[in-house]
C-alpha cells in the first residue's frame, strides 16, 4: 500500500495460475491495476469465434500476432479481455502436442506387445483384465488434448482381450484450429490500447529472465 501511495499508477502482471476468486478480491481492495491470463479451454464460446474477426496488432514487436478485443463479466466485475492469436505460439504447440502423441502412442503399441504376450500358451505372470488394462490406458492417454485426440478400445474376442487405438484426425483439426496458439488477457485497464495490455502481459517473461539470469552464480 505504501508503494501504490508513492506511485501514480501500478499494474500487476500475473500468470492463469494465480487465478481466483479470492485473490482476485484482494487485488481489487488493494488499489493495484492488472494483466492477467485465463485458461482458454475454460472458455469454449471464446475459442469458437473466428479468426476473422481478429484484427493485426500494430506495434512491429507483436507482429504478426492478432487480437480482438471483448468485454466479460470476471469474478463479478467487468473486464476488458483481449484474445490473441499468435502463429508462432501455435507452431510450438502443435511441435508439442505432437511429440506428446507419439510417445503416447508408443506406449500404448508397448501395452499391445505386452497383452500379446501375456496370451500366449505357457505365458508366466498375472495377465490383464479388460478393468486393468482400462486404468492402464486412461493413466497413458490423461493429459491436455491427449484424452480427445486419442481413443482406445478393449474388446474381448474368443477369450482373448484386444486393444485397439486410433488417432482422431478430426478432433486434432478442431484442435488446431480453435485453441491453439490463443491466449486470453484479462485486465481493468479498460483505456489501454490492444498492444498495451500485450505488450505488458509479455513483459512478465522479461521478468522472469531477469530472475534466472540473478540465480546465475557467474552473472
Amino acid at each position: 500500500q505504501g508503494l501504490a501511495r508513492e506511485c501514480q499508477s501500478i499494474t500487476l502482471i500475473f500468470d492463469k495460475g494465480n487465478n481466483s476468486e479470492t485473490n482476485q478480491q484482494v487485488l481489487d481492495a488493494s488499489g493495484f491495476h492488472f494483466v492477467g491470463s485465463l485458461v482458454p479451454t475454460h472458455f469454449t464460446d471464446l475459442l469458437a469465434l473466428e479468426r476473422a474477426q481478429f484484427h493485426p496488432l500494430k506495434d512491429p514487436l507483436l507482429q504478426p500476432t492478432s487480437a480482438l478485443r471483448l468485454t466479460r463479466k470476471l469474478w463479478g466485475q467487468q473486464r476488458t479481455l483481449v484474445m490473441t492469436f499468435s502463429p508462432e505460439l501455435q507452431r510450438k504447440q502443435i511441435r508439442g502436442i505432437e511429440q506428446h502423441l507419439a510417445k503416447k502412442c508408443r506406449a500404448l503399441h508397448e501395452l499391445q506387445a505386452k497383452l500379446r504376450r501375456s496370451q500366449l500358451p505357457g505365458a508366466k505372470g498375472k495377465g490383464y483384465t479388460a478393468e486393468s488394462l482400462a486404468k492402464l490406458t486412461k493413466q497413458i492417454c490423461t493429459s491436455q488434448h491427449i484424452a480427445q485426440l486419442l481413443h482406445v478400445t478393449v474388446t474381448q474376442q474368443r477369450g482373448q482381450l484386444k486393444l485397439n487405438y486410433r488417432v482422431d484426425a478430426r478432433a486434432h483439426a478442431q484442435i488446431k484450429e480453435h485453441q491453439l496458439g490463443k491466449r486470453i488477457l484479462f485486465t481493468d485497464q479498460h483505456h489501454w490500447s490492444d498492444e498495451q495490455i500485450v505488450l505488458a502481459y509479455r513483459s512478465q517473461s522479461q521478468v522472469e529472465d531477469a530472475f534466472a539470469d540473478m540465480k546465475d552464480p557467474h552473472f
